[in-house]
């Protein structure tokens, strides 16, 4: 029967086979087409909830480009450059879902980290790295120096006023790759060593690590049994 623009299928169970059968056959049709639209509609959920997801760095990256601009109008270049380079750090990290990058682009992302925190810490916080080309071309895991370079910081520089330098290295030997991060900070006191090493063997139930541990368990996963995270002090 028809109701405006819907129709409903009337049904009549009777003890005839054929009659039977066909009802049957309605009910797993009506079954089919609610799971067709409940699936259309998940995927018209999923593609708008991309496109906002697109929508609110774009609006967070000229924001801080309003900002920049206005530092840079009101002559504080050093802050105006923090901006920039949080933005850059910002835009890297949700650029796309990719886990891989190239070894250069890494060394960029820990240069600009450091330049945020020069805003803080003015010349007495410097940042080099030593890298050929085709090194830095090298595809390598997202987020495996940043972390690490930010522990340097941490730990490392103490007063405010302490100069401190973070360098960067890479050089390929008997098909490894050897990143070196290096600073010339406080560094570790012998347990507080130890301490971190034993960390990195550690996985706490229900918290999640975004430090050193998580990258040792990343290029642990990813790499195998051959790479390591070595830190001495």
């Amino acid at each position: 029967r028809f109701s405006g623009n819907k129709y409903h299928a009337s049904r009549c169970f009777c003890s005839i086979n054929g009659i039977t059968s066909f009802n049957f056959l309605l009910d797993e049709v009506e079954e089919q087409i609610r799971e067709r639209a409940h699936a259309e509609a998940e995927q018209k959920n999923a593609k708008l909830l991309s496109l906002q997801y697109q929508i609110n760095p774009h609006f967070l990256f000229n924001m801080l480009e309003v900002f920049r601009m206005r530092l840079e109008a009101l002559g504080d270049s050093d802050a105006a450059d923090s901006v920039a380079d949080f933005g850059n750090i910002m835009r890297y990290n949700i650029s796309d879902d990719s886990k891989m990058t190239t070894l250069g682009d890494e060394i960029e992302t820990s240069r600009r980290f450091v330049g945020l925190y020069r805003f803080k810490y003015k010349n007495t916080l410097t940042f080099s790295s030593d890298v050929d080309e085709g090194t830095a071309r090298l595809p390598t895991l997202k987020f495996i120096l940043q972390p690490i370079v930010e522990n340097s910081i941490k730990y490392g520089k103490g007063a405010v006023s302490r100069p401190m330098h973070i360098r960067i290295g890479a050089v390929r030997s008997d098909g490894f790759l050897l990143i070196s991060i290096e600073d010339n900070g406080m560094g570790f006191t012998p347990k507080r060593l130890e301490e971190i090493r034993q960390s990195l063997q550690e996985s706490p139930d229900g918290q999640k690590s975004i430090g050193l541990r998580n990258v040792y368990k990343r290029i642990k996963l990813f790499y195998g049994a051959g790479a390591d995270l070595l830190i001495e002090s």
